[in-house]
């Protein structure tokens, strides 16, 4: 329980900042530009503003459409926070220009009615499906924002009619919960209390509030899924509040075998400095995606709409409609050299070997790297992009914490982990054998992942506990 309630904790003060953050991005310009709240329909030629009757939650939801006469139609979705179809504010007139544009308040959100309900990316993407069928007539191009994202992912991967293009910005969730909690409580460390005072007191005291309650309540069960699928202890335990809610489903969504589902061409933009939403999120979805590509918004954040309108929308228009080229795969190139690096400290590593070896190193980062083995001990890693096959053991760890983002490994024997931590997103394991085999007691988080062992194929999101002489297939 008490792990639970410390990922609990960690998840909720990264949502806290994340409200914190938009709050302060839009408090100058939006509220004074937003429409009165009004409980009938407003039509004009070209525009329809108002609330409908849902039924996925059986509750009113708030519209907005633009453009309504063109004949292309993009539908945007936001993600947590108080702003929500505002945050698209900037975006939506330019975006009338050419195409029809449909925004909304998710349920639970903005405008829209709250209720304790499951607040899921299940029931959302039902939710859009149906808001779909309603006002888009032929093909489109689905947008989402943070939560959004996850949302429009889910989207993608079960209802794929007419969904021309999909277009992915700063997603939440995706990586395991266990990595995002560890982000979390990172975030918190760099964070000086001083900038913390800063942030909108209200949101940080009633987020704090119901944190402490959380953590205080005896009872909590020791999954998240039993706390978001039970009425009674989504009103007790996150007192039925919508953000808490959509946020920790965001968190609990395991995406690993539904990126495989998506065949149209993902356009991801990511602020390369978001600390919410880590950009190692989107370069796991392109290594996972079919057909993705990963566009990076130098010194922007987590919501680049908000941060550099301007900047933003040029790049946003010019992708509406481009066709989208997968990443270029890394190319495989054979060597006969051997790479050993000891007692090295920030360091990165490119390019191909026949064996690589790093020992005793801090904080090294091997970044589009192909070799037939890589051997790495007492060592701090970070792998991204890379290749390693064609031995009997593709990687071989002791006393180490790796990470890896968007790695494949291939051998006899993808892993071989011998008192090691590794964090694994975006990687693909092949192996004839076994998967994975453990000397001593190793720990592996996997986030949207998969393992090929034997011609069976596994979807990986989750941890795996390894003991000694233990081997995972």
């Amino acid at each position: 329980m008490g792990r639970y309630c410390c990922f609990l904790a960690a998840l909720l003060l990264q949502m806290v900042l994340l409200n914190a953050g938009l709050c302060s991005c839009q408090a100058s310009t939006v509220e004074q530009s937003q429409p009165q709240h009004r409980e009938n329909h407003r039509r004009v030629a070209n525009t329809f503003e108002g609330f409908v009757e849902e039924p996925v939650f059986q509750g009113k939801a708030y519209v907005y459409e633009v453009g309504r006469n063109n004949p292309y139609s993009v539908v945007l979705i936001h993600g947590v926070g108080s702003g929500s179809a505002r945050d698209w504010e900037k975006v939506i007139h330019i975006l009338a220009r050419q195409y029809h544009v449909i925004v909304f308040d998710l349920p639970g959100f903005g405008r829209s009615d709250k209720k304790n309900a499951l607040y899921s990316p299940a029931n959302y993407a039902a939710f859009v499906k149906w808001v779909v069928e309603k006002r888009v007539e032929g093909p489109f191009t689905l947008v989402g924002h943070s939560m959004g994202g996850a949302i429009a992912l889910h989207f993608a991967s079960i209802y794929p009619r007419d969904l021309q293009h999909l277009i992915l910005i700063d997603v939440a969730g995706v990586l395991h919960r266990t990595v995002l909690s560890e982000l979390s409580r990172k975030i918190k460390e760099n964070i000086p209390f001083g900038e913390l005072l800063l942030k909108p007191l209200d949101i940080v005291d009633k987020y704090a509030k119901i944190v402490m309650e959380a953590i205080e309540y005896q009872g909590l069960p020791g999954d998240l899924d039993s706390t978001l699928s039970s009425a009674r202890l989504r009103l007790r335990v996150l007192k039925g509040n919508p953000n808490i809610i959509a946020g920790l489903a965001v968190a609990n969504e395991d995406f690993s075998r539904r990126v495989e589902y998506i065949g149209q061409p993902v356009t991801i933009i990511w602020g390369a400095k978001d600390t919410v939403a880590p950009i190692r999120t989107g370069k796991a979805l392109v290594a996972r995606l079919p057909n993705a590509r990963l566009i990076e918004m130098k010194g922007l954040s987590h919501s680049p709409m908000l941060e550099d309108p301007q900047r933003f929308n040029k790049l946003f228009m010019q992708n509406i409609l481009a066709p989208t080229d997968r990443s270029v795969p890394l190319k495989i190139v054979g060597s006969k050299c051997v790479g050993r690096f000891e007692q090295k400290s920030n360091l990165t590593i490119t390019g191909a070997y026949d064996r690589l070896e790093i020992n005793n190193c801090h904080n090294i980062k091997l970044e589009k790297v192909t070799a037939r083995s890589l051997l790495i001990t007492k060592s701090k890693a970070n792998i991204e992009n890379s290749w390693v096959a064609g031995s009997k053991v593709a990687l071989t760890s002791a006393d180490s914490w790796i990470t890896l983002t968007a790695v494949s490994l291939e051998g006899e024997v993808a892993i071989v982990a011998e008192r090691s931590h590794l964090d694994l997103a975006g990687v693909v394991l092949k192996s004839k054998e076994i998967m994975v085999k453990s000397k001593e007691d190793s720990t592996l988080v996997f986030s949207v992942s998969k393992a090929v062992t034997g011609g069976k194929t596994q979807y990986l999101h989750g941890i795996h506990k390894l003991t000694s002489i233990e081997g995972d297939s």
